[in-house]
Order: C-alpha cells, then structure tokens, then sequence
C-alpha cells in the first residue's frame, strides 16, 4: 500500500448491490436506555466466560497523551 493524497475514484450507487430497505420500520426494534442497561449486565452475569475471553483478546491498551498548547 502506498500514501497517497488523491482520492480515489467514486463508485457509483447503482453499481453497488445493496437491499431496498425503504419499506423497513426499525422503530420496532428499539429498546430503551433502562433496558438496554439491563441487558448489559444481564450478559455480564449469564456469559461470564465470554467476557473474560473478549477481555483478554483485547490486548494491551493504547497510551494516549493529549497535549494542550
């Protein structure tokens, strides 16, 4: 891979295969933030193994230092 600071060219929306959404109601789908929270924890407490295998996958965080000038 090279830089580069040309953009690359445009794909046009018709050549892209994508789904025809437009009739789609997601509205059904969503959940409060009292139950989303709830099941934050409640996937904490059913799948404690999975947890602490992503955590591990994590990997050593980044360091990130931010100076103000």
């Amino acid at each position: 891979m090279k830089n580069s600071c040309a953009s690359s060219a445009p794909t046009p929306l018709e050549a892209l295969d994508l789904p025809d959404w437009s009739a789609a109601d997601d509205s059904a789908a969503r959940v409060s933030v009292e139950a989303a929270f709830a099941l934050c924890e409640r996937y904490l407490a059913e799948m404690p193994g999975v947890v602490q295998r992503l955590r591990a996958q994590r990997g050593t965080p980044c360091p990130v230092e931010f100076v103000l000038t």
